[in-house]
């Protein structure tokens, strides 16, 4: 391995997971610590994998080294939680963050989103266990996507679409839901008006929708893609 050029240890780095790059790899040698750091390897960063409480510690103390290069960021909510603990981190570069789940600890050291990643514009994640956690850590952002595999009633989900509805930029919504009816449709169709494309998935075999909802869609001018799908 000493022998092959930079380039290429650089492309066999690319296959490794980011957890082993973070807190193996960089221990070998001082040059495969300096490769370890290329951008080429951290422009999508995966970190949903396990790991113990020590893994934990030194992966966030590595990737501030290399965070200036992330654009995509899949992360534990609790690794999420060790990143911005004690420090004001800031992903300048990142443009899409994945998350599974959200809770108020998550949420309260997320801090302002505009300041820790200013040019986010996609957002994804599996649940909430409250809806306004939603807006209290999204709502004021630029976001050009958003997707959320929602499980709870529809009355709690209205404040969400609300703010949906205040993201001037947003232009593709892809919602997970437990069953697609009239109110449902109609009421995302008359809040969120910059909409292009919505994607709705549902569980419930007993669709309720009629002229009504579909009527909704002459009030939003932009839309150029209406997708439902039923998840077996």
């Amino acid at each position: 391995m000493e022998g092959l050029p930079d380039d290429v240890i650089v492309e066999i780095f690319s296959f490794l997971p980011h957890q082993l790059l973070l807190l193996e790899v960089r221990t070998v040698c001082r040059r495969w610590y300096t490769l370890s750091h290329s951008a080429d390897l951290w422009q999508t960063v995966d970190l949903t994998l396990g790991f113990n409480q020590t893994e934990k510690q030194a992966m966030v103390s590595n990737l501030k080294r290399v965070q200036d290069h992330v654009k995509i960021l899949k992360v534990d909510p609790r690794l999420l939680q060790t990143i911005f603990k004690n420090d004001i981190w800031q992903f300048l570069t990142l443009k899409t963050l994945h998350l599974n789940t959200l809770c108020k600890t998550t949420v309260s050291v997320l801090g302002e989103p505009n300041l820790r990643y200013p040019r986010l514009e996609k957002v994804y994640f599996s649940s909430a266990f409250d809806n306004k956690l939603v807006l209290s850590a999204f709502s004021g952002l630029k976001l050009d996507t958003f997707e959320w595999k929602y499980s709870g009633p529809f009355q709690q989900f209205r404040e969400t679409i609300l703010a949906l509805g205040k993201m001037d930029n947003l232009q593709k919504v892809r919602l997970h839901v437990k069953s697609l009816d009239n109110e449902l449709l109609s009421y995302l169709l008359k809040n969120c008006h910059t909409l292009h494309s919505l994607k709705l998935y549902f569980f419930n075999v007993n669709i309720k929708i009629d002229n009504d909802a579909f009527l909704s869609l002459t009030d939003n001018c932009s839309l150029t893609e209406l997708d439902f799908q039923q998840l077996l």
